[in-house]
């Protein structure tokens, strides 16, 4: 039996096999679409086994917080750390260094979500 695909206003459902698990189909969805995939998932082995496929994963506090700021806050520069409440999460403390620019992985993995 093949997976069963739903539209609803405008985002593809994507439902697992009977059997499988909806875990292994994020997964392997993700190692299939590479770079230009963001998963929002709070499981930290579906976040490892993502984020080695080279695609983006993000908490789902932090997709509804983002969702959120969409219409409130816009970033001059992509590239500084935003002087917003909830941008303490990407702040890392103890690195030399910058301390206003994101890491390199944070970098990319906004670059990623912009896609959305």
């Amino acid at each position: 039996m093949r997976e069963v695909q739903e539209q609803i206003r405008g985002i593809t459902v994507i439902f697992s096999r009977q059997g499988e698990k909806a875990d292994s189909v994020i997964q392997r969805l993700a190692r299939e679409m590479g770079s230009g995939c963001v998963v929002v998932t709070s499981d930290r082995e579906v976040r490892r086994a993502v984020e080695a496929s080279d695609a983006a994963a993000i908490y789902s506090g932090e997709f509804r917080s983002k969702l959120k700021s969409l219409d409130v806050e816009t970033f001059h520069d992509e590239d500084q750390v935003p002087t917003h409440p909830t941008s303490q999460a990407f702040h890392h403390q103890g690195k030399r260094g910058n301390p206003r620019k994101l890491s390199k992985i944070e970098r990319r993995r906004r670059e990623r979500l912009k896609k959305l």
